[in-house]
């Protein structure tokens, strides 16, 4: 997991990787303290990542982190497959945000044919329409 700043628009965007042989447990207790964090810092939240849930296939574990992100008024907002192989089809990369009206909808999923995932894209808005943009980062946690 890494996280980064960008202060210009109180912004906090965290990657996550979860390896699917990981404790599950430990993952679910990270990534709401790094939540907890954040919301203390009152900053917006974007979490990235390869999560290895299927968004698209119920199961007790996402049952568990969908819980963990309704508690902290969180969505996702990849809607389409992320990752296709000749045999499977699933949605196990994630673009979540805080559900607040001034971000933007959904991440858009582009095939960039470099591997069996696709890349994920989220535009962000402010309020007022104005593109967020700006080279202003730094690292935090």
């Amino acid at each position: 997991m890494t996280a980064v700043e960008i202060p210009d628009y109180d912004l906090i965007v965290v990657c996550v990787y979860r390896s699917p042989d990981g404790d599950f447990s430990i993952f679910l207790r990270s990534l709401e303290s790094v939540i907890q964090k954040v919301q203390v810092r009152k900053r917006w939240l974007i979490l990235c990542g390869d999560w290895n849930i299927n968004f698209m296939q119920e199961s007790g574990r996402l049952h568990d982190v969908q819980e963990l992100l309704s508690l902290h008024n969180l969505v996702n907002t990849v809607r389409s497959p992320t990752r296709v192989t000749k045999n499977t089809t699933s949605l196990i990369d994630v673009v979540i945000r805080d559900d607040k009206e001034s971000i933007s909808d959904i991440a858009t999923v582009i095939d960039l044919g470099y591997s069996d995932h696709k890349a994920q894209v989220l535009h962000l808005t402010e309020k007022n329409g104005k593109k967020m943009e700006g080279n202003y980062i730094k690292t935090i946690f």
